[in-house]
């Protein structure tokens, strides 16, 4: 599957493998070559990934930090309209004797 780190390690392993049993300097140092891109692959993936899920971190703190935005907004707005109201002065009331 591409993507995956554990696969990226058993080809560079393999291809360590094979050098070590290559009949020649070059399809040793060919196959030395391919292990340490397996390798480099491997390490940019899991950097990918850890990029990604800081991302993901970040991205539902936002959201949660918006909903907590919302809330206070919402509160904010119902405090005004209770302060509003209490603070409007009362007519005066009609007295028995008026």
């Amino acid at each position: 599957m591409p993507g995956d780190l554990k696969e990226c390690r058993q080809h560079a392993a393999r291809c360590a493998e094979l050098a070590m049993a290559a009949h020649t300097p070059e399809l040793r140092v060919m196959f030395l070559e391919l292990s340490k891109n397996w390798e480099k692959l491997a390490i940019q993936l899991e950097d990918a990934f850890a990029k990604l899920t800081e991302s993901e971190a970040i991205g539902s703190n936002a959201l949660e930090s918006l909903d907590e935005a919302k809330r206070l907004s919402s509160f904010a707005h119902f405090e005004a309209v209770v302060r509003s109201i209490i603070s409007k002065p009362t007519p005066p009331s009609a007295g028995p004797g008026t």
